[in-house]
C-alpha cells in the first residue's frame, strides 16, 4: 500500500498530465477555429470532439488526483492518530 508521500507524488504527477491534456484541448479549440475560417467544417468538427475529449479526460485524471489527495490526508491523519496515541502511553 502506498503511502501518503507517495500518494502526494502520484497526485502531483496527476496534475502535470492534467496541464498536458489542457494544453492538448486549447491546440484543437486553436485548430478548428482554423478550420473554420478556412471552411473546413468537417474537420473543424473533429477537433471539436478532439477537444471535448480531452476535457472528459481532465476531469477523470482531476477526479484521480483528488482521490489520491485524499487517501493522502486519511493515512496522515491516522499516521497523527497512531503517534498520538503512542505518546499518550
Amino acid at each position: 500500500m502506498p503511502d501518503s508521500k507517495q500518494l502526494h507524488h502520484d497526485a502531483e504527477t496527476l496534475r502535470q498530465k492534467v496541464q498536458a491534456k489542457r494544453d492538448d484541448a486549447d491546440n484543437a479549440i486553436i485548430r478548428a477555429a482554423n478550420y473554420r475560417k478556412d471552411g473546413e467544417l468537417e474537420r473543424a468538427a473533429q477537433e471539436n470532439a478532439r477537444a471535448i475529449k480531452d476535457h472528459q479526460e481532465i476531469l477523470e485524471i482531476e477526479r484521480a488526483a483528488m482521490e489520491c489527495e485524499f487517501r493522502a490526508t486519511e493515512l496522515e491523519a491516522k499516521e497523527l492518530e497512531l503517534e498520538k496515541r503512542q505518546r499518550d502511553y
